[in-house]
């Protein structure tokens, strides 16, 4: 199925999931990890109330990623009772809430057959950790180190402090700052980080799990990213992961950065985009079995996706 194209559509049940798809996928995966590698794959939920269609595409994103499927941005068109989540869009149209659903799947449509093709060399990953006791960045550090050097690699750290969450300003107020290259709060993200961002190629989101959770400071940095989505396309920047959890729930981080950059802010996810690991005592991630290895598949992953 390599070079093929499929679009999930999904009614989801009360329970928030939809079982005849959920075995079919399972039945296809039996026996093979890599059914989906370089399937693009795009995802329409609906659900009978304003509840699961997030949820479900993007549990379900995460494992047919991690079994090498990808995502064009704004892989996931929702359909909620009464067309209710397009009342902001009508504001846009002089349309039904149901026409205004059709103009959009248009639109939806036309962003999931888009091919890339882009020439990716600069890499950017960010990080909040403390590297004497971080085994998120020890082993993005292990990743980073494999990459080939005509890549460009810049690690950043966002620092506790030094990142003010979105204020939530209106539509206007905010194309207005982005027009200035500003925002409400201005500071280090505007001076530094939000410019990284749109220099690099590639994001890579250095992610320990914090009570199943992206952290404050990642999540404070995506809601100010809408800046940064007002003034320019993010379609063509790749984002990964890479992830550690001191027991478990890697993938519930790994599904909400799917869910927060691709669904919502429109970065292309590649093949197999996250690393998860579980280590916990500092240091911990150097003893992992195979952690070398699978380091290294994951930069040959970055460089052999760059040109998606």
């Amino acid at each position: 199925m390599a070079g093929d194209s499929l679009i999930v559509a999904a009614d989801v049940d009360i329970l928030g999931g939809n079982t005849a798809i959920n075995r079919c996928i399972a039945e296809y995966l039996k026996g093979a990890d890599a059914r989906f590698n370089g399937v693009k794959i795009g995802f329409v939920v609906c659900s009978k109330s304003g509840y699961y269609t997030k949820n479900y595409a993007q549990r379900l994103a995460f494992i047919l990623n991690m079994n090498g499927a990808y995502f064009n941005g704004h892989a996931l068109f929702e359909i909620v009772d009464q067309y209710n989540n397009f009342r902001t869009w009508q504001k846009q149209y002089d349309l039904s809430l149901r026409e205004v659903c059709y103009e959009r799947l248009i639109v939806f449509h036309k962003g999931f057959i888009e091919e890339g093709g882009v020439a990716r060399k600069k890499v950017l990953a960010l990080h909040a950790s403390e590297r004497k006791r971080s085994n998120t960045l020890a082993l993005w550090e292990m990743v980073a180190q494999n990459i080939d050097l005509r890549y460009m690699v810049k690690t950043l750290h966002v620092e506790n402090g030094e990142i003010v969450d979105c204020k939530g300003c209106d539509f206007k107020t905010c194309l207005h700052f982005a027009e200035k290259n500003s925002c409400y709060y201005g500071g280090r993200v505007t001076k530094e980080i939000l410019p990284a961002i749109e220099w690099a190629d590639v994001v890579v989101w250095i992610c320990p799990n914090y009570n199943d959770a992206v952290s404050a400071m990642h999540t404070a940095l995506i809601n100010r990213l809408t800046v940064l989505y007002r003034k320019i396309s993010l379609r063509h920047k790749q984002i990964y992961g890479v992830i550690v959890s001191a027991n478990s729930g890697s993938d519930v981080v790994a599904a909400q950065l799917i869910n927060a950059l691709n669904f919502n802010k429109g970065f292309m996810v590649p093949p197999k985009a996250m690393i998860c690991e579980i280590a916990n005592d500092p240091g911990a991630i150097l003893n992992v079995s195979g952690i070398e290895q699978r380091a290294a598949d994951f930069a040959k992953n970055i460089m052999r996706n760059s040109n998606l």
